[in-house]
């Protein structure tokens, strides 16, 4: 394991290049969602470091909700997720 600097730490988490989460499918989404909503969940389970400022009204909360559901799954069985508001 090598020893990094805080600062070199800081600026791997600050590259958002590239994908880094995992590939879900439309239908892989729960059918009570929206087309907008299921598409904001492919989208954040695809980057994997993503953040969804939808306007107000537009389900956030389902959309999180499904987004940690899929997360869960594809992690498996002794996974555990947290959503911080």
């Amino acid at each position: 394991m090598t020893a990094t600097t805080y600062a070199e730490f800081l600026a791997a988490k600050g590259d958002f290049r590239g994908e880094h989460g995992f590939t879900v499918t439309p239908d892989q989404v729960n059918p009570i969602l929206l087309p907008h909503q299921r598409d904001i969940v492919v989208w954040a389970c695809a980057g994997g470091r993503r953040a969804v400022f939808a306007a107000f009204g537009l389900g956030k909360t389902v959309i999180q909700l499904e987004t940690m559901r899929l997360s869960l799954r594809h992690l498996g069985s002794d996974a555990r997720g947290l959503i911080v508001c």
